[in-house]
């Protein structure tokens, strides 16, 4: 005889459909539980990015900080305030060009270096960098500096810098407080933080301003810029100021005399 296929109970079929059916909405509500929690991760991520993005456009943050790069080798030397680039002082001239060289090499494994660590850089490098933060008008006389953060030595016979690899501490640091625009030309509150570390860059954030300055550019491309002048925020004397006292003619053409175009990186 065949064996009869023992077919199980209704009630226990039933009981086995509710066990399944009671395991497949646990783990339902499980995956539901885990699917709803990283939703409202990402909801909550995307949030904040967004009023992080809103804050910096109120705040102009980024151009802020395009911008403080470009006034940065002025601010670090403490620059006396003019109309004209005409007026620098010869020594302000290589100091400003010496540390705008700097600040565009933080990596200068490409310069000989001895064994004090000082590197020897052409003078073409410097007047490169005078040219891009002062302009084709700056009177350059190469010399050797007296700087009480920086060791600047000229070498005429060979017509080459020494300097050091990397200054311990910066004069000064930067941040732009305010930006004011009038068509293509920008006026900037420039606060002047303390001196610290040189290449600590973010310490500004937690630092009040020592002083500030009104610096005056124009846009002159989708990135560049000229630094026009600098000026104290009340109406102080200024370099052009006092040699107008003495007799010599003020030039009134500063947008071709101030610095020249200096690409905001």
């Amino acid at each position: 005889m065949a064996k009869q296929e023992i077919q199980p109970k209704p009630a226990e079929a039933a009981s086995e459909r509710a066990v399944e059916k009671r395991s497949f909405h646990r783990g339902a509500l499980v995956l539901g539980i885990f699917t709803l929690l990283f939703a409202l991760v990402g909801l909550v991520t995307t949030i904040v990015w967004l009023v992080g993005l809103i804050g910096n456009a109120v705040n102009n943050t980024w151009e802020k900080e395009a911008l403080a790069e470009v006034v940065e080798p002025l601010v670090i030397i403490d620059v006396p305030a003019y109309e004209s680039v005409n007026y620098l002082d010869e020594v302000e001239v290589i100091r400003a060009g010496v540390w705008q060289f700097l600040l565009d090499h933080p990596d200068t494994s490409g310069y000989q270096e001895d064994s004090f660590g000082n590197i020897t850089v052409p003078q073409s490098d410097i007047e490169a960098s005078i040219r891009q933060i002062l302009g084709e008008h700056a009177s350059i006389r190469h010399q050797s500096v007296e700087d009480s953060y920086l060791s600047i030595v000229y070498d005429e016979e060979n017509q080459v810098y020494y300097l050091p690899t990397t200054p311990s501490v910066l004069p000064y640091s930067c941040e732009v407080l305010s930006i004011s625009k009038n068509l293509d030309i920008y006026t900037l509150e420039v606060g002047y933080i303390p001196p610290g570390p040189f290449w600590d860059v973010g310490r500004h954030l937690d630092e009040e301003p020592q002083k500030t300055m009104i610096y005056t550019l124009q846009k002159v491309d989708t990135d560049q810029y000229v630094v026009l002048s600098v000026a104290f925020p009340s109406t102080e004397t200024t370099v052009s100021q006092v040699q107008v006292e003495e007799g010599l003619t003020s030039d009134t053409t500063q947008y071709d005399d101030a610095a020249a175009v200096v690409p905001v990186s």
